[in-house]
C-alpha cells in the first residue's frame, strides 16, 4: 500500500482482516460490488489508492452505482426475501423490496 497517496485520517479504511472475520457466504470476492471502494478512494491525487493484484487496470466498485449481481444474490440470503413476512421476491433480478401489502 502506498500511504502517501492517502488522505490524513483515512488510513483506517484500508485495515485488512482475516478470513475469519469476513463472512463470503462462500462465493468469490466481488471486485465490482456497490459496497466496493473504487481506485482513487481516499486519494490525496487522484492516483489509485486501491488495485487488483492481478490485474492493475481493473475497475473496481459499482460504476453506475447499481448492485452487482452478487450484490442481490447476497442481499435476498441474507434477509431470507423468498420467506420474510413484508419482503417480496420481485423479479429475476433476485431483487428485495419491502412491501406494505
Amino acid at each position: 500500500m502506498k500511504i502517501f497517496l492517502i488522505i490524513t485520517g483515512q488510513f483506517y479504511n484500508f485495515e485488512k482482516y482475516g478470513h475469519g472475520k469476513l463472512d463470503r457466504m462462500n462465493l468469490d470476492y466481488d471486485f465490482s460490488s456497490i459496497m466496493h471502494y473504487g481506485r482513487k478512494a481516499f486519494s490525496k491525487n487522484q492516483k489509485p489508492t486501491i488495485v487488483n493484484v492481478r490485474d492493475p487496470n481493473m475497475l473496481l466498485g459499482s460504476q453506475n452505482e447499481q448492485y452487482s449481481v452478487q450484490d442481490l444474490i447476497e442481499i435476498n440470503a441474507l434477509y431470507d426475501c423468498e420467506s420474510s413476512p413484508g419482503m417480496v421476491y420481485r423479479d429475476q433480478n433476485c431483487f428485495c423490496t419491502f412491501s406494505w401489502f
